[in-house]
């Protein structure tokens, strides 16, 4: 008798099941590592998101404290004092054609500002300005009240005024005395060196003289520079 030969053939598939039964509790411990990293990632990003919220707050927080320490600077009250420069319009003020000479009067400016609260007070202005115009001593003199606007934040004090009063004319030639009505409108910038002290390096102005020789309004240009004593807060 002829040995028979018996050849057992295994499907695919039982391969597959052999591979799988080996490597099952590997996957189990994969898939039970992803789902704790999972958990961690969500944990992470959720306090990122609270510590996130809480900087903001705190940040808004700071800004708007330094925002209210910063106005409260505001002094009461702010005596001013310096250099002031006209560049007179001769044209309008003596009826000189076409500006057919320059008039620069130099001389002096005080001001008190009486703050009613940390952005608006009340100025009384006073000015002093010579020159001369064909050896002739010209002089003028201004007292004038007005609103000012002034924006008070650290270093720099930037701020807008409208001023009206009184202006008075002289000069040697014919004893020329002129009383007229007066305003002022510009504004200037104040650099704080202290609580006390600060510096205005400029201060530039439409400076209008209501001529009683024409009867029209001089467009002059004041310029003004000095110190600003504060005394004081708002």
């Amino acid at each position: 008798m002829k040995d028979r030969v018996i050849v057992c053939c295994c499907h695919p598939w039982q391969e597959w099941i052999q591979l799988y039964d080996m490597f099952r509790p590997y996957m189990v411990l994969l898939k039970a590592i992803s789902a704790e990293v999972c958990v961690s990632v969500d944990y992470v990003e959720s306090k990122g998101r609270q510590l996130m919220k809480k900087l903001v707050l705190i940040a808004v927080f700071l800004l708007g404290f330094s925002m209210m320490a910063l106005a409260a600077d505001a002094p009461a009250i702010e005596v001013f004092g310096g250099y002031s420069f006209v560049r007179v319009d001769t044209t309008t003020a003596f009826t000189v054609p076409n500006n057919s000479f320059d008039l620069n009067m130099n001389g002096w400016r005080g001001s008190i500002t009486f703050n009613g609260n940390k952005w608006a007070g009340f100025v009384a202005d006073f000015n002093g300005v010579y020159g001369s115009v064909e050896d002739v001593s010209v002089r003028n003199y201004s007292i004038m009240f007005g609103p000012k606007i002034t924006l008070h934040r650290g270093t720099f004090a930037p701020f807008f005024q409208a001023l009206f009063g009184y202006s008075r004319t002289t000069a040697d030639s014919e004893d020329v005395k002129e009383n007229d009505f007066a305003m002022a409108f510009g504004g200037g910038l104040d650099v704080n060196l202290n609580n006390r002290l600060a510096v205005r390096p400029f201060q530039v102005e439409y400076y209008g003289v209501k001529a009683g020789l024409t009867g029209a309004f001089s467009a002059n240009l004041r310029y003004s520079a000095g110190v600003v004593f504060k005394l004081g807060k708002r």
